[in-house]
């Protein structure tokens, strides 16, 4: 279960990008001969410098619809436990010594994929947007502590904002997320 507090959202954990790497390499070998994917490393702990929940959220996109349920029956075999199951994405978790991890699992041209890549390309690039993110983060958890729909709902205009932003710079068109 998800809980937001003080110690686990504000400090960032250095190691979150060996981790992705780790898990990376866990779900192409779980997915090698079942379909070919696009793996990235998403959320607050893909972002230096931003705190994040101890869980490595990892956007998997696969490159043809129909290999969605064999990707997913590959997962589970590997150790993923299906979670969620929605029309455009398969949201699995695994949890390990290393803390939870969260796939989500993606069909080609899904506009959450852009949304978040570009978003987490913003922040990477942009010190100011960061500080703004993180500034929204700990408010958020001040104000919600461990009740995530209302701590994510605290952060829906900062976080639209942003994205916003980061199309304008990358000269992307407004999409809803």
């Amino acid at each position: 279960m998800w809980v937001v507090s003080d110690e686990v959202q504000l400090l960032p954990d250095p190691v979150w990008t060996d981790r992705f790497e780790r898990e990376r390499e866990r779900v192409l070998s779980a997915l090698d001969g079942v379909c070919s994917v696009t793996v990235s490393h998403v959320g607050s702990t893909a972002i230096p410098g931003v705190p994040g929940e101890p869980a490595l959220d990892v956007l998997v996109v696969v490159d043809l619809p129909s290999t969605v349920p064999e990707a997913v029956a590959a997962l589970a075999d590997a150790g993923y436990e299906r979670e969620h199951v929605a029309e455009h994405e398969a949201v699995l978790l695994r949890r390990l010594d290393e803390g939870p991890r969260v796939l989500k699992l993606h069909r080609p041209g899904d506009d959450k994929v852009e949304n978040q890549l570009l978003f987490r390309d913003y922040l990477r690039d942009d010190a100011d947007a960061r500080r703004r993110y993180v500034r929204a983060k700990r408010e958020a958890v001040a104000e919600h502590g461990g009740d995530r729909e209302a701590y994510t709902a605290a952060k829906t205009d900062v976080v639209g904002e942003l994205l916003d932003e980061a199309r304008a710079a990358d000269g992307s068109s407004p999409e809803s997320s």
